[in-house]
């Protein structure tokens, strides 16, 4: 539905008035690099000179025909105007939340007016270089330079250095420098140093295991109708013959869905796009097993940047950090795209690249997820100058403001992230990794899981083979959302966590290409582990949670500040909390350690789909009709003590309908369909938009006939997607009509589910109540009493036996499935009384009992003659 647009007029008038005064074509003092009468063009530097990282050695000066690709990374035009935008679109409750820019939006809302663009420009070129086009988001100016032209023009030198790891590189000797009246509109000029190292975050701990024989065994590709993608017999029972089980020495897809209370079918994560950011190529060939396998036939597209990288994978050193990305995305979310970007390698790859890489994936805003299993020790990113830090600061603030959620690896080295001697770094000193400590970026880190059930449980990462990372910033400071939960003036990391031990972690099947191998050029399945599986894990459940009814396919945004209100809200509901483990590798001191709630050792713990999912989503808010026939909306605010704003006019002529129905509730900002139907008896559709102010698109005429029935109630998912409808016929027989997702024709032929309920005077569809995610029934009888009706998940008995929940409800006159309104993450009831009272029913979540004690929402609601939530 059409929620991704930026609704820029629904900005607050202190905001719009920010954004004004900086638009493109807004004067501004003269930046023309000395062309302007008041310009100041005294050399200013940009930055700080860059320390040479420990274990590295400089080597002498470097060539002056060394060529160097640079970017010159602008300042948005007014920060504090787009932070406050992002804090907008990500705080619950706020009018402009969920009101994301759309693709190409950000250039001209936050991007750098077109007058300092040119003023910069025209300043490389005084300096002797040659500025390429400026990037979609107007963030970045590429240049293409010499080691000479490079020094002469930012009034610097270079020298070479041989980093811990045997790489070479180069330094800049000071930090550049430009005209003062330009050099304030610049976060940083990326690429003059070459000392940063990448490293993806994967553990390889068990050998490969031979299952397939001769290479590129063909599996006939079996796809799942219901269930979710599963390992295929011979891959399995390889695994079994070398005594690996499930949930013990590894968890196969449908075993960490369960562990992490996620759906599993083969259309999960339906409508959702998730990229993930690479630095090697990957086998198709092998990602093609892997799907026959499973019985997935997930897209998968590619995205080369900067060239992308060049060498062949071996799915050893090279391709096997893909390989664990989109494997894992297949296996959790088969119903969603996914999107390889890929950078070239580490060893070749420079700053620029980087953030070039980061760039396109926001600017392109095809994801609503973003994946990242890359990373580097955050000191060692150029240790003394954050200017580097602040660019890709600003490319992940794009991203917050166009809904885009980003997670990353939390890095495998515990709390000493520098620390790697297999590569010569034996630096232990406590340092947290890029970008999973951005403020912007979610990260994760790494937990072990044995068992499932009750039987499960969950400890921090921390053997042999690693650890996972967590500790605190050298750099950010503490964020608003991160208040009372750590008391460091600093950023905590990571802000939660999942599977990363090797020793229970993610299957593999794919090719052996390295030659070095026994099993050379055999179908293999592998073992591995890393914070590089625990990020695409929480980058699933987030496409899984966008995806749902209750979000309405739509974007989650960023993730931190909801992450944790929901874990002020409801924490158990949301967050498996892992209070076991510490994450220290390099000494025994165990200074983050896991305790209750928040920790530096596992963040706020792994996630509980089930309970997360709603606190994600937007609240749910109430139609009204009043007697004249005008519609209104009802905001909701997310709170329960006033959980409605006041109310907005939708529109007149809505007396025209006896009957109005909303099948998986309508959210805060307009969003979710609704069926209408006429005195007549014609049925009609009207598909939500997603703006408050206009929340349907013109109707669908849908079809006669529906006078026949006394009751149509929307239910939801009742096992074939969101949007389904019951109908009671005069004769007490209920119909499911199950919906198709096509607007033009919205519902399948009618099934019978059964007779008997003329008995119920109120059909109500609520959502879903306790641990499953299929939608709910609500009956009340005539003598007063309310009873659930359990779904079930299958088409033809889509619920189960009923559940008596209390007596009494006859008191009111309306009752109304209004979701969850309250943002606890639990559906719950409106009603209003005889006397025209509105209350509160909260929900419980509680089968038993459903609903808690009535809160009084307010009077004179007797005005409206139907309510719709």
């Amino acid at each position: 539905m059409a929620n991704k647009a930026g609704r820029v007029a629904l900005i607050s008038a202190g905001l719009a008035a920010a954004l004004c005064a900086t638009s493109p074509l807004a004067s501004a003092a003269p930046l023309a690099g000395g062309s302007g009468a008041g310009a100041d063009t005294s050399p200013q530097r940009i930055g700080s000179t860059v320390r040479v990282p420990v274990g590295a050695h400089t080597t002498g000066t470097t060539a002056p025909s060394t060529e160097l690709r640079l970017s010159v990374s602008l300042k948005p035009r007014d920060p504090a105007a787009l932070t406050a935008f992002v804090d907008a679109v990500s705080t619950q409750g706020n009018p402009l939340y969920h009101h994301f820019l759309a693709t190409g939006q950000f250039a001209e809302k936050f991007g750098p007016t077109r007058q300092t663009i040119a003023a910069v420009e025209s300043a490389l070129r005084q300096a002797g270089l040659k500025p390429g086009q400026v990037s979609e988001n107007g963030l970045s100016i590429p240049i293409t330079a010499t080691a000479a032209q490079a020094a002469k023009a930012f009034d610097t030198g270079f020298r070479n250095v041989t980093l811990a790891n045997g790489k070479h590189g180069y330094v800049a000797t000071t930090a550049p420098a430009l005209p003062a009246d330009v050099a304030s509109q610049v976060s940083a000029i990326v690429g003059l140093n070459k000392v940063s190292t990448y490293t993806s975050h994967i553990k390889v701990n068990h050998h490969n295991v031979a299952v397939g024989g001769t290479t590129r065994t063909a599996h006939a590709v079996t796809p799942h109708a219901t269930g979710g993608p599963t390992l295929c017999s011979d891959i399995a029972q390889g695994l079994a013959d070398n005594s690996w089980t499930d949930a013990n020495n590894y968890y196969s897809p449908q075993s960490l869905a369960s562990a992490y209370n996620m759906p599993h079918t083969a259309t999960t994560g339906q409508g959702q796009t998730i990229a993930v950011f690479e630095m090697e190529n990957v086998d198709t060939q092998s990602l093609a097993q892997y799907q026959a396998c499973v019985g997935t036939s997930t897209p998968i597209s590619y995205t080369k940047v900067d060239g992308g990288p060049t060498i062949t994978p071996d799915n050893s050193k090279y391709g096997i950090e893909s390989l664990l990305d989109i494997e894992d995305l297949i296996g959790l979310v088969p119903g969603a795209s996914i999107r390889d970007y890929e950078a070239p390698e580490p060893q070749f790859a420079t700053d620029t690249n980087m953030l070039d890489t980061y760039q396109r994936i926001v600017n392109d805003n095809a994801a609503q997820v973003i994946s990242i299993s890359w990373g580097q020790c955050e000191t060692n990113l150029n240790p003394s100058d954050t200017s580097l830090l602040t660019a890709e600061r600003n490319i992940f603030q794009q991203a917050a403001a166009q809904g885009q959620s980003v997670v990353a690896a939390a890095g495998d080295s515990g709390s000493s992230d520098c620390y790697s001697p297999a590569t010569g770094n034996t630096d232990t000193r406590f340092a947290v990794d890029d970008p999973a400590s951005q403020p912007y970026v979610t990260g994760v880190g790494g937990t072990h899981l044995h068992g499932l059930g009750s039987s499960l449980t969950e400890t921090v990462w921390n053997d042999s083979n690693g650890a996972g990372g967590g500790g605190i910033s050298g750099y950010w400071g503490a964020p608003a959302f991160q208040a009372g939960f750590s008391s460091s003036s600093k950023r905590s990391v990571p802000d939660v966590a999942a599977l990363g031990s090797g020793l229970s972690g993610y299957p593999l099947v794919f090719t052996d290409l390295n030659s070095s191998d026994s099993t050379y050029q055999q179908e293999v399945a592998g073992i591995v582990g890393g914070t590089s599986g625990a990020a695409p894990t929480w980058a699933a459940a987030i496409a899984q949670i966008n995806s749902t009814a209750s979000c309405l396919g739509g974007r989650a945004g960023y993730l931190n500040p909801v992450l944790y209100q929901a874990a002020k809200t409801n924490y158990a509901s949301a967050f498996r909390d892992i209070t076991s483990g510490n994450n220290d590798i390099a000494d025994s001191s165990g200074t983050y350690s896991a305790h209750t709630g928040y920790d530096s050792a596992s963040g706020l713990g792994s996630p509980q789909e089930s309970g997360l999912a709603s606190m994600l989503c937007r609240q749910h808010d109430l139609l009204a009709r009043d007697a004249s026939g005008n519609l209104w909306q009802y905001q909701g605010t997310g709170q329960a003590s006033s959980p409605y704003q006041p109310r907005t006019l939708v529109g007149p002529g809505w007396n025209a309908y006896n009957l109005l129905t909303l099948p998986v509730g309508h959210d805060s900002l307009g969003g979710g369909d609704m069926y209408a139907r006429d005195a007549s008896g014609v049925l009609w559709y009207y598909q939500g938009t997603g703006k408050a102010g206009t929340p349907f698109a013109s109707r669908v005429r849908v079809g006669p006939g529906w006078g026949m029935y006394n009751s149509i109630v929307g239910v939801g998912s009742v096992g074939t997607g969101g949007g389904s409808l019951v109908a009671r016929d005069a004769s007490g027989v209920l119909w499911l009509y199950q919906a198709t997702g096509n607007p033009a024709s919205p519902l399948k032929v009618r099934v019978r589910v059964g007779s008997g309920w003329n008995t119920y005077n109120s059909l109500v569809g609520v959502g879903s109540i306790g641990s499953s995610s299929w939608s709910d029934l609500v009956a009340r009888d005539a003598s007063g009493v309310l009873w659930l009706y359990q779904g079930t998940g299958k088409w033809s008995a889509p619920f189960g036996p009923r559940i008596r929940i209390s007596s009494g409800w006859n008191s009111y006159n309306s009752i109304v499935g209004a979701r969850d309104i309250t943002g606890d993450g639990v559906n719950d009831l409106v009603t209003r009384d005889t006397s025209g009272v509105l209350w509160l029913n909260p929900g419980t979540n509680n089968t038993s009992a459903p609903y808690g004690s009535p809160i009084r929402i307010g009077s004179g609601w007797n005005g409206y003659t139907l309510l719709a939530g």
